[in-house]
């Protein structure tokens, strides 16, 4: 027996080591990786302080100094970007079945439009890809007949399938209905549940005590009632969660403007066109520390929400209230 448990003890002791150097392998690797990405941001921010002709005069690491640009202020970069910078919208023209040829003129956009776009974008679609997983779910979830898993099913396939597969298909049933390079058009794209959030809302619905909506009912709540102040203000940690992810990939994203709606570009779309060296970058001579400027000014919204909200991030989702 002795022996017995000197071994027991010994593995205990074998396991709990291998975990201890596991788990400092990964810190450490994890440590590393932030002070990477740290000193990238922190080159990039140094870096959109100076002026294109220090930077291209080999002034990459230093503090800017402003020798080679008297003329030159710190925030000049950050300025024209605001002020100056324009992307030019050529001539858009297609055909709808619905409604024949559409036209659209050439115009410019300024960085402020484009400020504008993306917080419609991003803002109306994060609301749109949360809310609309979220009461399906909970339909799904509570109000059990054939055709929910049939749906259910539906929701399984869309979600496996590789969504690169539909660009063609989506913009050719967007041009024949009329919506393509619109806003709103975008919009509606967004007015679906399929996706990885359906499941994340209905997973957590299945654990959705009954007891709230039988109470609720027994005050005399409808369904509408029910949904709009008792379900949905419980879930509120987990769709603020949804919601603010859903928020930065929209605002991070220039692929889909750059494709469902060009007239109307978003700020990640004017800084892709910035970076590539594009020719329909107006209004202002493109320089590298532009490029920088332009990539802080894009990025630091978005590092303001996740520090300010990143309790709400990070928070455990719990149903609590009542034992079963």
């Amino acid at each position: 027996m002795a022996r017995l448990n000197l071994k027991r003890k010994n593995k205990i002791k074998n396991k709990s080591l291998v975990g201890t150097i596991f788990y400092s392998l990964i810190a450490a690797v994890l440590v590393v990786f932030t002070i990477i990405l740290t000193m990238i941001i922190f080159w990039a921010i140094l870096n959109s302080f100076k002026s294109g002709f220090e930077f291209d005069a080999g002034n990459y690491f230093s503090w800017p100094t402003g020798e080679y640009d008297p003329d030159f202020s710190f925030f000049d970069n950050f300025i024209s970007m605001l002020t100056e910078f324009k992307i030019h919208i050529g001539n858009q023209s297609y055909y709808s079945r619905l409604f024949g040829e559409i036209i659209q003129p050439e115009t410019d956009v300024s960085f402020g439009l484009m400020l504008v776009y993306t917080l419609v974008y991003a803002g109306l679609g994060g609301f749109l890809q949360t809310i609309v997983p979220a009461v399906v779910a909970y339909m799904l979830c509570k109000y059990k007949f054939k055709f929910s898993k049939i749906l259910y099913g539906v929701a399984l396939i869309v979600y496996i399938i590789p969504i690169v597969g539909n660009y063609p298909a989506m913009i050719t049933l967007m041009r024949d209905l009329g919506i393509y390079n619109t806003l709103y058009g975008s919009l509606i794209q967004k007015f679906n549940f399929f996706g990885m959030y359906f499941f994340v809302f209905y997973a957590y619905f299945e654990n959705y005590s009954d007891t709230y909506l039988e109470a609720a009912e027994i005050d005399g709540a409808n369904q509408l009632q029910t949904i709009t102040r008792v379900v949905l203000p419980m879930a509120i940690k987990l769709i603020s969660t949804v919601f603010l992810i859903s928020f930065v990939n929209l605002w991070n994203d220039y692929q889909s403007p750059l494709l469902y709606m060009p007239s109307y570009p978003t700020l990640a779309y004017g800084i892709y066109r910035l970076s590539s060296g594009s020719s329909g970058a107006l209004g202002v001579t493109v320089t590298t520390t532009m490029k920088f400027a332009g990539v802080i000014s894009t990025a630091m919204p978005v590092v303001l929400l996740f520090i300010f909200l990143k309790d709400k991030l990070m928070a455990n989702l719990s149903l609590g209230g009542i034992k079963e």
